[in-house]
């Protein structure tokens, strides 16, 4: 079915794609084979799950979004959770229930940081959960990934986090640190957690009246890496981030994975390298 009003992607997004698909594609046969010896369930839970459907901006046709992507996963998640804002996405979601009527899909309409945290208390302590979050901006509060991480103290969510750093860029990377307003600074720290963020977008560079905090060299690299190095407080296994980057090779976003499985990021490293090569 061809949904209206659908999000048009660049190659960057197709690669994205391409990652998740694989990525999922070990991950579920994984956690399957740990389901014959004590996983209860293995869940898929995508916080910004749009319509399940894209456009290529290129070639005008649909594509499968993340939604599509997961529902196709074999062996099958058992449940799997789609939240989405617009309410209009939400209804293409619905349809996906109709169209999947053997499969367990639960569809939330709303924010996701508000909707996450009963979502992760309906885990089992043996469950097993693949999160996605990807949002168009700084969307996920840091308090909602700690409690990703937590997930009532069993360690049951891994995720896949989109940093956006152009978001980040265009919201807090001013030429000078007094140029930032009360307001974006807040939206920053609520998304990473604390004001650390500062030492990455800025330096202090001797004046003649003492020092000015002025806008660092290569903020992406630093921002990607700063995000990581958060992640790595309240996860034991992070990846190394892959910076997407558009056609004009401006950077976009960084993906990262954080598990608690020490060989999480190096499947996802593997992965990555088979794409670019």
């Amino acid at each position: 079915m061809k949904v209206p009003g659908l999000d048009g992607v660049g190659p960057w997004s197709k690669r994205k794609l391409i990652l998740l698909t694989k990525y999922l594609d070990v991950y579920t046969k994984i956690i399957s084979n740990q389901k014959k010896k004590w996983c209860e369930g293995m869940h898929y839970i995508d916080a910004f799950a749009g319509a399940g459907q894209n456009l290529d901006r290129d070639t005008q046709q649909l594509l499968d979004g993340s939604p599509r992507i997961a529902l196709q996963e074999e062996p099958p998640f058992d449940r799997l959770v789609f939240i989405e804002m617009k309410p209009e996405k939400a209804v293409a979601l619905r349809e996906l229930q109709r169209e999947y009527p053997d499969r367990d899909i639960d569809v939330r309409e709303g924010d996701c940081n508000e909707l996450l945290p009963g979502i992760f208390d309906s885990l089992s302590r043996w469950d097993r959960a693949f999160l996605l979050l990807d949002p168009y901006n700084l969307g996920v509060d840091w308090k909602t990934i700690e409690l990703a991480a937590t997930a009532g103290n069993h360690k049951a969510v891994e995720i896949l986090v989109n940093f956006s750093i152009l978001h980040a860029t265009r919201t807090v990377g001013r030429t000078r640190r007094e140029l930032v307003s009360t307001q974006m600074a807040d939206t920053m720290t609520t998304a990473w957690g604390n004001d650390e963020w500062v030492d990455c977008i800025f330096e202090s560079v001797p004046t003649l009246f003492g020092s000015s905090e002025e806008k660092a060299h290569g903020v992406a690299e630093r921002l990607a890496n700063g995000f990581k190095d958060r992640l790595a407080k309240v996860y034991e296994h992070v990846s190394e981030p892959k910076i997407m980057r558009s056609n004009q090779r401006s950077p976009l976003y960084a993906l990262i994975l954080a598990s608690h499985v020490r060989i999480a990021p190096n499947i996802i490293q593997t992965i990555k390298e088979y794409a670019e090569g």
